[in-house]
């Protein structure tokens, strides 16, 4: 039987586990068609507040996911 406490700890890891599926599906996007890539990027770029939200949510710092995401959409835009 779990406790209390195991539940509330299984619920935060889930909920971040969703929220980290959120940007990956952003980094996927920007591999993808011309459309999802442009909005993928768009968030990436100019929806502060969103993007924030999303990786504090998912346990992550926004402004090391902007960059690391940043870099690989140049490495793309690069051809590498």
């Amino acid at each position: 039987m779990q406790t209390i406490q195991q539940n509330s700890n299984l619920d935060l890891i889930e909920i971040k586990a969703l929220w980290q599926a959120v940007l990956l599906q952003a980094i996927i996007d920007i591999k993808s068609t011309p459309q999802a890539k442009e909005a993928a990027i768009k968030w990436v770029k100019k929806e502060k507040k969103d993007f924030e939200m999303v990786c504090y949510l998912g346990g992550l710092n926004p402004e090391k996911e902007r960059e690391n995401i940043l870099k690989l959409i140049k490495r793309i835009q690069n051809g590498k």
